[in-house]
């Protein structure tokens, strides 16, 4: 995976998403070549922080979380993919996107778990094709309906309540 975005662009103004992107991209390193979290880590906060604005605190405490819940977040996604599916057939970008999105999900309680779904897609996007996003999407909301019921409740609850009532 050759790193997105190129030196000195940014593909946000927003050094939280940057942050994601650094950590997807550390994780599909992590996925591919079987590195460790610490020479991750260590490679991207000595070479790749350079040249970005992201948050060097987001970053490690994703990165960490990942790597150490990473068989327990893929056995989360293969329990929302369906019987027809195996993980194994899924690419290593979806799988970094969706393990990375479950970490934010479980250790970043304050952030609304719509805003982690849509950050998460946005970055999906400069990597996968509409198909492959959508599948990345419904597989995000049905595991923040489980990890964070009560936020995922009362969204819908919410989403109810603006629809117009059938007379």
């Amino acid at each position: 995976m050759s790193f997105y975005p190129p030196k000195d662009e940014t593909i946000t103004d927003s050094p939280l998403t940057e942050a994601r992107l650094m950590v997807v991209q550390g994780v599909y390193q992590h996925f591919l070549l079987a590195r460790q979290e610490t020479e991750i880590m260590e490679e991207f906060l000595l070479h790749r922080f350079d040249n970005t604005a992201a948050d060097k605190k987001l970053f490690s405490k994703l990165m960490k979380a990942t790597i150490e819940n990473k068989d327990r977040y893929l056995q989360m996604v293969t329990a929302n993919i369906g019987p027809e599916w195996e993980i194994d057939r899924m690419g290593l970008v979806e799988k970094s996107l969706l393990v990375v999105a479950i970490a934010e999900l479980e250790t970043c309680p304050k952030t609304p778990f719509k805003v982690v779904i849509n950050e998460f897609l946005d970055v999906a996007k400069a990597f996968l094709n509409v198909p492959e996003v959508s599948f990345i999407n419904g597989i995000l909301n049905n595991i923040a309906a489980k990890v964070r019921p009560e936020d995922f409740a009362k969204a819908q609850a919410e989403r109810a309540a603006r629809k117009p009532q059938a007379v």
